[in-house]
């Protein structure tokens, strides 16, 4: 497992959407530039197939649906658990697993 971390959004993009982009992102919302919301939303854009599978950190309930909107494909409350946090890359990885074997 390969861990990459970017300090903006303009970065987290071209981390997204590089010929070596992630198979899954933990992205936050209030990233510095562009926003985790506008990542999402432009590496949906750019990667329609073949995009990570994006986890967006919210900093609120209400913001989950624009996260779903945006294209996340799950969404945590940022401050949440590390056990919550690890859960949910448990099972977004599993996902992608399925994913990479159906290619």
């Amino acid at each position: 497992l390969a861990v990459s971390e970017s300090g903006d959004g303009e970065d987290a993009l071209h981390l997204l959407t590089g010929d070596d982009a992630p198979e899954l992102a933990l992205v936050d919302w209030d990233l510095p530039g562009l926003g985790g919301r506008d990542v999402c939303r432009l590496a949906r854009a750019r990667r329609r197939f073949g995009a990570p599978y994006i986890i967006l950190l919210v900093p609120d309930q209400e913001r989950a649906g624009e996260a779903f909107a945006a294209g996340a494909d799950d969404c945590l409350m940022s401050g949440a658990s590390g056990y919550e946090v690890q859960a949910r890359l448990f099972a977004a990885r599993r996902f992608t697993v399925r994913r990479l074997v159906r290619r």
